[in-house]
Parts: structure tokens; C-alpha cells; sequence
């Protein structure tokens, strides 16, 4: 969602941003690798997931507050992806956020609005039993 906004380079960046969240609990899991092949795939992407890159460098080629925002809510997202957002998943979104210069107020706006999206989709699965 959001993600047609941002530059080619944003998109770049974000990916690598994601990879970092996913590989952050030393496991990639198959709900994350399928997120991140979607988003190359959505977007004319290809990524190498060993490719190391520098955090500090990648956060700053975002730039835009609209960009920020948007990358902080794929981040959020990704740490969700399997259903649980634990302590060190929010420390990592906290992390890029404090790096992307974002206010931490804005990070837990940003992080209820994913909340409560992925709790109002769920909600919608059960209603209809899938």
C-alpha cells in the first residue's frame, strides 16, 4: 500500500530495509520471504537477500516524510507478517525510525495505524471463517 509513491531508490532502500527486519531474529520465514518476493516482484525488483549494505547510508536515501512514513509502515508490516511483533521486532522498527530522523511519536502513530489494520483484517477473516 503506498509503496507506487516512492522512488526507485526509495524502493531500493526499502527492500533492503525489509530484509534487515526479517533477518533481524537470525530466521527468515516463509511469510517474509513471500513478502519480499511480492514487493520486488510488484515492483521490477531484484534483490540479492545476502547482500549486506549499511544501515545509516540506506535510511538516508529516504528522504521525504511521505517516503518515510510509507517505509516505516512496510517495516511495521513485515514485522507482523507472522503474526507476532515481539519486543525486539519493535526495538528493530524503532531503530530505522530513529535513523530515518522520524519523531518517535510519528513511529507510534504509524505503528497503531498497522496494528489496527492487521487486527481489523483478522477480525474479517474470522467473520468469514477463512
Amino acid at each position: 500500500m503506498f509503496t507506487d509513491k516512492l522512488s526507485k531508490t526509495e524502493k531500493n532502500s526499502l527492500v533492503q530495509l525489509l530484509t534487515f527486519v526479517a533477518r533481524s531474529d537470525g530466521k527468515l520465514a516463509e511469510q517474509e520471504w513471500q513478502f519480499l518476493n511480492r514487493f520486488c516482484q510488484d515492483n521490477g525488483l531484484v534483490y540479492d537477500i545476502n547482500e549486506e549494505f549499511d544501515l545509516d547510508h540506506t535510511c538516508a536515501r529516504i528522504n521525504s516524510n511521505p517516503a518515510k512514513v510509507i517505509t516505516m509502515q512496510q517495516v511495521v508490516k513485515m514485522a507482523l507478517i507472522d503474526g507476532e511483533y515481539d519486543d525486539h521486532e519493535r526495538q528493530t522498527a524503532a531503530e530505522i525510525a530513529l535513523k530515518l530522523q522520524m519523531d518517535i511519536e510519528q513511529f507510534k502513530e504509524i505503528e497503531r495505524w498497522v496494528l489496527d489494520g492487521y487486527e481489523w483484517h483478522k477480525k474479517g477473516e474470522a467473520m468469514v471463517h477463512i
